[in-house]
């Protein structure tokens, strides 16, 4: 049996009847609202192009965010919920649609890299 989403986003689990086998699909089911709850009341980041896939308590995120802040500030709101024990964090940072060239003021520490 497996967890299906319908257009909306929200959860369809055909043929859950409530056994014991159904807590994992349950309990997805809680962290996948939960998570998405969280992305939709954001005031700092448009996570409107994010993409969340729960199974069991790991959370992987995909599809796009318009900064690498916004990057590490969704993977980190998405950790700090309840029952999350990982982010796979696949996200990938839109271009600047004003700017031929490369990401203009990004810095190596925005992109997690520390020079040491």
């Amino acid at each position: 049996m497996s967890d299906t989403r319908d257009d909306s986003g929200k959860w369809s689990n055909p043929g859950v009847s409530g056994a014991s086998g159904d807590d994992r699909v349950s309990r997805s089911q809680k962290i996948y609202e939960h998570v998405r709850e969280a992305l939709v009341n954001h005031r700092t980041v448009d996570a409107s192009k994010v993409e969340v896939v729960v199974n069991g308590s790991t959370v992987s995120l995909g599809g796009s965010v318009d900064s690498p802040q916004g990057k590490k500030i969704v993977a980190s709101m998405v950790q700090s919920l309840p029952d999350v024990e990982r982010v796979q964090n696949n996200m990938s940072i839109l271009k600047d649609q004003h700017s031929a060239g490369g990401p203009e003021g990004v810095t190596l520490n925005d992109l997690g890299i520390r020079n040491e």
